[in-house]
This record gives structure tokens, C-alpha cells and sequence, in this order.
């Protein structure tokens, strides 16, 4: 069983597969914060101060129930494509379990797309990286008690390589990360000043390091 706090289709809105249609898969759960509004400053990971996502508690489905989920909202779609993001989803996508449902999607010809903080590296991460039909967006967050080191991130290789704007990170040394991509992404922070500072602030960066500045577009044009 999987705990998932919601499912939605929509379009990718950031990064490499910016543009395309695809059905969202909400997991429940982090290993960085629980989600919890009392919780910020006691989170381990600094997106704890931040986020504004909502991935607490969800519901139960079976590899079968989400896989008919999935058809049906993307019911005479040209192709199709899944993005599993959180919370954290390899804490529930991993060994055998994770494995039958992405295989199962592979053989229907689903695109699969899996957003992660990058703490977690198992087998499906590296499937998902040989397969032509697997796509992984690491987007790593640093820990509360930062000190320079990316010793949590285990992921160091995907498909697009995603930095949160502003950031603590040295960009110039995870250019050394094996990834496909490089994005710099500005910060949502609810305030258009604070926005548009984040913004100047990747262009600045992206100049300097090399990447290329992803918008979150799906915002800008009002959906999910």
C-alpha cells in the first residue's frame, strides 16, 4: 500500500519537462520536517522554514487502485506521464514495492518522473536512471545544521539537478554531480518584491555557475 495525499492532473511547470502534461502523484511523508505548522523549527532539513507544500497524512491505495487512478485522468492522452513528488517519495517508493509499480507503469507506456530530495538512493533511483523512460529531478535541501557539506545528499546523479534560490550551496562543486541538467530556481515566497529578488538573484548565479534559471510556470499561469 501507498499513502498518498493527493493525485492531480496538471503540466509540469519547471524544469527539463517544462510544458508537458502530466498526472501528479502527492506522497505523504518527509525524512527533512513532518509538515507540521508547530513543527518549522524543529525540522532537520532548512526547507522546514519554508515549504508550503502539504503532504501530511493522505490515503491508502494499492499498486492496482493508484494505477487506475492514473489512467483514468489521463484518459486519450497522447502520452503519458507521471510525476511521483512529495513530502519525500523514496521513503515509500523503494525495493520490490517501488519497483512493481514503475515497472507495471513502463509496460503502459508511462513516462516516469520522480522529484526527490536526493537523502535517498536505492534501487529504484537507479532503475529509473538506465531506463529511457525514467526521469529524476534532485532537488537537494540543506540541513538545518549546515556546515558547509553535502554529506546527506546521496543522489548525485538524474536527469535535471534543481537549486533553490537564494542557497547556501556551492554551485561550482555540484556542477560535479553527474546530471543532465542544471537549474537554478527562485524561491515562491508569497511576496513579489522578495520574488523578483530571488529571480535577479538566479540570473546573477546562473551567469556566474553555468546553470539555466527554471521558472515555476504552472504558477504564473494559474494551475496546480
Amino acid at each position: 500500500m501507498f499513502r498518498i495525499k493527493k493525485i492531480f492532473p496538471t503540466m509540469q511547470g519547471e524544469g527539463s519537462k517544462s510544458g508537458y502534461p502530466a498526472v501528479f502523484v502527492r506522497f505523504a511523508g518527509c525524512n527533512l520536517w513532518s509538515g507540521l505548522e508547530k513543527h518549522r523549527s524543529k525540522a532537520k532539513g532548512h526547507c522546514g522554514l519554508w515549504c508550503d507544500t502539504d503532504f501530511v497524512k493522505g490515503t491508502k491505495y494499492s499498486e492496482d487502485n493508484l494505477i487506475i487512478s492514473l489512467e483514468n485522468l489521463s484518459e486519450g492522452w497522447y502520452k503519458k506521464c507521471v510525476v511521483f513528488t512529495g513530502g519525500e517519495p523514496l521513503l515509500q517508493l523503494k525495493k520490490e514495492k517501488g519497483l512493481s509499480l514503475i515497472k507495471k507503469l513502463f509496460s503502459k507506456n508511462w513516462t516516469v518522473c520522480i522529484e526527490t530530495n536526493g537523502t535517498i538512493d536505492n534501487e529504484v533511483t537507479k532503475y529509473l536512471f538506465t531506463h529511457p523512460n525514467g526521469h529524476i529531478t534532485v532537488s537537494p535541501k540543506p540541513l538545518m545544521s549546515f556546515n558547509g557539506k553535502t554529506d546527506h545528499i546521496y543522489l548525485r546523479y538524474g536527469t535535471d539537478l534543481k537549486i533553490v534560490i537564494p542557497t547556501c550551496f556551492n554551485l561550482e562543486k555540484l556542477k560535479n554531480w553527474n546530471f543532465s541538467y542544471y537549474y537554478l530556481q527562485p524561491m515562491d515566497a508569497k511576496d513579489e518584491g522578495t520574488c523578483h529578488s530571488n529571480f535577479l538573484k538566479s540570473l546573477e548565479l546562473s551567469k556566474k555557475y553555468g546553470y539555466v534559471v527554471s521558472i515555476q510556470t504552472h504558477k504564473y499561469v494559474g494551475i496546480e
